[in-house]
């Protein structure tokens, strides 16, 4: 190679590392890679946390994120906040998590917890995605291409759920298309968004593939009470073993505090 083409090359070369950069939000892949290294110690901790408290229905899942997200078991000094910052991000779809890497730093909004939860129900073998919705038709600049809210999606044993991403309830499809859910404690009704960008922009390819086959499918939903009853008596298991939880936040805490430190160094890219 002349000096002429080496010069090009190394020109090409740093540019593309530029644009990596910066749909990596400012930082390198590798960088990356090491915070993920993180993140997934907690993901598979949790799902062995869920497998000692015979927790495998997706109802009882969530309802131990949801008590462990709230008491501060799942964040960087054991404090949790919900928050409407624009937390940071990354352009690149290969590095999703980072959107829930945010909650072991302690922050979170609703986009954050159904990735983490997401990630949880995978993890423990039962598939998921999420599903943008539009929440309350009544606010003011919802965005109709995101919505304003999102909840995740899953079957398990031939039963389809739809679960709140931050809180213990769940949703149920009130029309034949599966675009209209009511919750079955407080009779709220939210709206699924229907551009299909929008679903690419929350999942990986394989999780918008796996949720379109599974609105295809349309297995039969849980039922509402039975719902209750299970969401009830997980609360229960998750109060009585504080102690229990209270030990997988000193076995994780230095991988959160790892995480918080790497989040701290990336820029934000967009604001949504």
């Amino acid at each position: 190679m002349d000096s002429d083409s080496l010069a090009a090359f190394a020109r090409r070369m740093i540019i593309e590392d530029s644009m990596e950069l910066m749909k990596n939000g400012g930082v390198s892949r590798n960088f990356l890679l090491e915070m993920q290294d993180s993140y997934e110690r907690v993901i598979k901790n949790f799902s062995n946390l869920c497998a000692t408290l015979n927790f495998a229905n997706p109802l009882e899942i969530n309802t131990l994120f949801q008590y462990m997200l709230t008491e501060g078991y799942l964040s960087y000094a054991h404090e949790f906040d919900f928050t409407k910052e624009n937390l940071k991000m990354v352009v690149n779809r290969e590095f999703l998590f980072v959107s829930a890497a945010n909650i072991l730093a302690g922050k979170g909004v609703c986009r954050n917890c159904a990735v983490m939860l997401k990630d949880i129900l995978n993890t423990s073998g039962i598939r998921a995605a999420m599903v943008p919705v539009i929440k309350d038709e009544n606010l003011d600049n919802i965005s109709k291409k995101y919505g304003n809210h999102v909840i995740v999606f899953c079957n398990s044993a031939g039963t389809s759920y739809f679960l709140e991403s931050t809180d213990a309830i769940a949703y149920m499809p009130i029309n034949r298309r599966w675009t209209k859910f009511i919750c079955s404690y407080d009779a709220e009704v939210i709206k699924k968004v229907k551009l299909k960008e929008t679903l690419k922009y929350f999942n990986t390819d394989a999780e918008v593939a796996y949720l379109k086959e599974g609105y295809r499918a349309k297995n039969p939903c849980y039922n509402p009470l039975v719902a209750k009853c299970v969401t009830f008596l997980a609360m229960g298991i998750c109060v009585a073993n504080d102690p229990l939880l209270e030990d997988f936040y000193v076995e994780n805490k230095e991988d959160y505090r790892r995480v918080r430190e790497k989040l701290s160094k990336i820029k934000m890219y967009h604001k949504l």
